[in-house]
């Protein structure tokens, strides 16, 4: 995503976004941290947030997650932070990835293959589906239908359902599900959803 893509985002959104950079990068970063100060101010309400170091950055979006609505980097180092937002959702099974801006927008769930559980049922798919759910908002223009599938998940979780990777304990109310089991509980509220609307 281009700074001037970022800060727009991010005046669609909560106006909260920061430009993320490392001292020690010469080409890459710098050129974020030009184009952010420079294209963001002259084309966006959003002046593009405040400038902050990757090891700076890390530290307060593990302290004040809500703090950041878009964050605006460079691949690399968005790799590291979203890995390490895997904390603050309990797994990377959780979260939803994508790469906007350039000729092509690129998603994928965070959590990658996860060969070593491959076909054992513990993988969880909520990532992925939220990430067909950005597929729909950014590159298909449909809002109503991501947010649909965003509402499935959310109730299906407050319903305490649990993939082995987010189940926490003995938990009252707490019911460990298989891959299949979570993707199709999702799946059945998306489509009583879709057939009421």
């Amino acid at each position: 995503m281009s700074p001037v893509e970022g800060g727009e985002r991010s005046g669609r959104r909560q106006q909260r976004s920061v430009t993320e950079r490392k001292a020690e990068t010469e080409q890459a970063g710098s050129e974020v941290r030009d184009l952010g100060s420079e294209e963001n101010h002259q084309k966006t309400e959003t002046s593009g947030g405040p400038r902050k170091l990757l090891d700076s950055m890390a530290i307060h979006l593990m302290n004040r997650p809500r703090d950041f609505d878009v964050v605006l980097t460079e691949n690399l180092f968005g790799d590291i932070l979203s890995d390490e937002s895997g904390v603050i959702t309990g797994s990377l099974g959780m979260l939803p990835s994508a790469t906007l801006g350039g000729k092509v927008n690129l998603y994928e769930p965070v959590h990658g293959s996860a060969p070593d559980i491959a076909g054992q049922g513990k993988a969880n798919p909520v990532g992925a589906i939220l990430t067909a759910a950005m597929i729909l908002r950014h590159s298909a223009g449909l809002e109503r239908e991501a947010k649909i599938i965003e509402d499935a998940v959310i109730a299906t979780l407050e319903e305490g359902n649990r993939t082995t990777d987010i189940a926490r304990g003995n938990v009252a109310g707490q019911r460990t599900v298989t891959t299949t089991e979570m993707g199709k509980l999702i799946f059945d509220k998306v489509k009583t959803a879709l057939a009421k609307s």
